[in-house]
């Protein structure tokens, strides 16, 4: 007599890895643009204030990677576009933040500072933004906080280009705000 099927444990962790062997196919077939370094970037006499990860003449980061952002929140659209509403309501402030710890020549605040914007655009997939952030991040660790304040305006407007950005997409919709 042939034992019954059963799913038990076993059967929904192979699933359960199968799906993500899946995945992770998938994200190594995408390949990812590097960020340029903004403090190699001074040192060598280039335009630091080049599009992050663009080199002079090269294409500039894209804003928003729209299919990172579904695939790390299960393809959750609800949840991608409160994450996004917290990340545009928060980011003027951030960058604030950042200008108070740079008036105050405060490299380890600015550090710190650089490294929270860096994880929030990261959450929303915000690339061009996080490489900026990160050449921040980087220029402050090494006291170089002349490069980090000539980075800000920048970041102001990648911050303005990834808004565009997300309401051509669909992502922002002017109109009421809805209650979550």
């Amino acid at each position: 007599m042939k034992a019954p099927e059963t799913t038990g444990r076993n059967d929904l962790a192979t699933e359960d890895r199968d799906m993500n062997e899946g995945r992770s196919r998938q994200r190594q077939e995408i390949e990812r643009p590097k960020a340029e370094n903004f403090a190699s970037r001074m040192r060598e006499g280039e335009d630091p204030i080049q599009a992050p990860g663009a080199a002079i003449g090269e294409e500039p980061l894209p804003a928003f990677d729209e299919y990172s952002l579904l695939c790390r929140l299960l393809n959750d659209r609800d949840v991608a576009g409160a994450v996004i509403a917290g990340f545009l309501q928060d980011y003027p402030l951030q960058l604030s933040l950042l200008s108070k710890h740079l008036s105050e020549a405060d490299a380890e605040g600015a550090k710190r500072q650089a490294h929270k914007m860096k994880g929030a655009a990261a959450t929303i997939s915000a690339v061009s933004l996080r490489a900026l952030a990160l050449e921040m991040e980087e220029a402050a660790s090494a006291g170089k906080l002349e490069c980090v304040n000539a980075l800000l305006p920048r970041a102001a407007e990648e911050f303005e280009r990834l808004k565009a950005t997300l309401k051509v997409s669909g992502w922002l919709v002017q109109g009421p705000k809805r209650e979550l």
